[in-house]
């Protein structure tokens, strides 16, 4: 585990030659505070601390990161585009570690994090409505994310907007 720190990297995308902001990995810092870079859902639930109140943010590229911010992503040796239903089982199970950890009841917020450069839109309804339907049966307040949804949809089917995220919301 280690911390976050501020950085800079070659921009070889938007500005070649000229540098772009990062961030590096490092030890805990004086207050012991961690940043847990993994994959493995186990991992992350047992590295939060006892007594600590939780925010639980999603990204859906976690689930599908098709594009990886490219628009040469066709060309990427290694994607992760995974289909819906393998979407839905990855949801399912940190679902189950939610609940086998005893961390649900401590998450007092959740939000989830959409952006088309990462997480393609034609999953986006139904991946997010999956994903909240999941956080509802462990008993986790999402009802304002799944109106948001279900308004937009409704919206959809009267020739209306699409569904589309402006950024995170919040339950």
């Amino acid at each position: 585990m280690s911390r976050l720190e501020r950085s800079t990297v070659p921009d070889n995308l938007l500005d070649p030659g000229c540098r772009r902001m990062s961030i590096d990995l490092s030890g805990a810092d004086k207050h012991g505070n961690m940043y847990l870079r993994t994959a493995e859902i186990r991992e992350i639930t047992e590295s939060i601390k006892p007594e600590t109140d939780i925010f639980l943010h999603v990204d859906m590229d976690y689930f599908n990161n098709r594009y990886n911010g490219s628009n040469e992503w066709r060309s990427h040796a290694v994607r992760h585009d995974q289909a819906l239903d393998r979407q839905k089982e990855a949801i399912e199970k940190i679902c189950h570690h939610l609940l086998v950890a005893g961390l649900v009841g401590r998450i007092k917020h959740v939000s989830i994090g959409i952006s088309p450069s990462f997480y393609p839109a034609e999953f986006w309804q139904e991946g997010t409505s999956y994903l909240l339907k999941q956080l509802a049966t462990l008993g986790l307040s999402v009802t304002d994310l799944m109106e948001l949804i279900a308004s937009n949809d409704s919206q959809k089917k009267k020739g209306g907007a699409e569904w589309h995220n402006h950024g995170n919301r919040n339950a």
